[in-house]
């Protein structure tokens, strides 16, 4: 849950000067990093400027009165309230600091947004009478289990004030449209054609229970066949990152139709596996990162399946965090709705050294071509073998085919008969997806 702001609007964009209110204690506690420095590293993430205590300067006034007034020229207030009282003030001892900041931010107007901390003990009876009065004060407060959890919260909250009532359900059709519409010139490449007009690759499902093949399918219907969730299997390089994108391209041209189908996002798993960060806040913090979907928009779309999620680079997370995040993605996976059922790809080779797989309830790999499919391959570049006069000798050419067959996503591949095309003749090497292999299971 998100602070409800109370008090004025602050002026423009920023950035602004949020004060953090706390007690010394919470500096340190608990060590590396602490709830301060959580608190700091969201306002810096949310490009504001703090304000607090450790850095006011050497000043001939009452530390009572300095510190008010440095709380009146700030923009923003949040109270880290802790479980101690903390250090009154000299000239109003029924008082502590932190309430003297929150009496001050609450006399100027200022947005205050309230984590109460808490993690078993009981506060100390003049604190606890504090947190009350927070509570019944017309303020939604927000319960803090940790560092981590104050950082992603208050982060969010400056989200939220920034953005103003656009990031409220009011404004749902708006958010859409806006964030389709970006998608779509993220996801739109022009449509893959050989040199005679006709699909370069047709796609082409083999049922892993029965070994039938299916051809002229694409990857939506193999997507909707699954059910519950997709794996995408394949070599580096057989274009497991083209059939996703192509999925996203297609799934968000329904949902640009259908304003109840779920919009396609796609994420890169190496974001997660470098910061490893606790799953749903990394899906939140990267829809904002990546997408601009505002954090609060983000933590309700996801539970009522409006976002579609496609990962892409499960190989490419550490070998050491790889199985956390196949874990994460499990977990997230039993408590999503169907609506969301997510497609992740994975090189093969990596995929098949875990021990515990993903729960999707479907698999997709990609093939490596055969000979008859790779009937002319033409590069954008001069082939390994081709000498200046444009010559090759047998021998080399073998070897660019035996290439090209464990590569599909760099050849172009054209009908017997077909003009072979000088240049890419339909968009980015990876919208020509090689055939692939589906089925029930990893």
């Amino acid at each position: 849950m998100t602070s409800r702001i109370v008090g004025r609007r602050v002026a423009g964009p920023g950035p602004w000067r949020v004060f953090l209110s706390h007690t010394s204690d919470l500096r340190g506690l608990p060590s590396a990093p602490s709830y301060v420095e959580a608190a700091e590293d969201a306002v810096t993430r949310a490009r504001h400027a703090t304000v607090d205590m450790k850095y006011f300067p050497a000043a001939d006034a009452n530390p009572a009165e300095l510190c008010a007034f440095m709380v009146r020229e700030a923009d923003v207030y949040a109270g880290i309230i802790g479980l101690r009282f903390g250090a009154p003030v000299r000239s109003r001892p029924e008082l502590s600091h932190t309430q003297l900041e929150f009496e001050a931010a609450t006399s100027a107007g200022l947005p205050r947004l309230i984590f109460l901390i808490g993690d078993g003990v009981a506060p100390d009876a003049r604190q606890e009478r504090f947190r009350r009065q927070l509570q019944d004060a017309g303020l939604t407060t927000v319960s803090i289990a940790s560092p981590g959890d104050l950082e992603l919260k208050l982060y969010q909250a400056l989200m939220e004030l920034q953005r103003g009532p656009s990031g409220r359900s009011g404004n749902d059709t708006k958010n859409r449209g806006v964030i389709a519409r970006a998608l779509r010139r993220r996801y739109a490449p022009p449509a893959a054609t050989a040199g005679n007009g006709e699909p370069a690759l047709d796609l082409v499902v083999e049922e892993e229970e029965t070994g039938a093949h299916r051809s002229g399918s694409d990857i939506v219907e193999v997507y909707e066949d699954a059910g519950n969730g997709l794996l995408i299997l394949g070599d580096a390089g057989a274009g497991k990152s083209g059939l996703l994108h192509a999925l996203a391209h297609e799934l968000l041209e329904r949902a640009l139709d259908d304003e109840s189908q779920p919009l396609p996002i796609v994420l890169d798993l190496s974001s997660w596996g470098a910061r490893r960060l606790p799953m749903e806040r990394w899906l939140v913090e990267e829809l904002w990162l990546q997408h601009r979907v505002n954090p609060p928009l983000a933590e309700r779309w996801l539970p009522e399946g409006r976002l579609t999620l496609l990962f892409d680079g499960l190989d490419q997370v550490d070998q050491q965090a790889r199985s956390g995040c196949i874990d994460a993605i499990n977990q997230l996976h039993r408590s999503w709705p169907r609506p969301l059922a997510p497609v992740v790809c994975c090189r093969r080779s990596t995929y098949l050294t875990e021990a515990r797989p993903l729960t999707l309830q479907s698999t997709v790999r990609v093939l490596p071509l055969t000979d008859d499919q790779v009937v002319t391959c033409q590069w954008t570049g001069r082939s390994p073998g081709v000498d200046v006069n444009g010559k090759t000798s047998r021998k080399d050419r073998e070897k660019s085919r035996r290439r090209d067959r464990q590569n599909p996503a760099f050849v172009e591949a054209v009908p017997v008969g077909a003009p072979a095309p000088r240049h890419w003749s339909g968009g980015p090497p990876w919208s020509r997806p090689g055939p692939v292999r589906a089925g029930r299971g990893a």
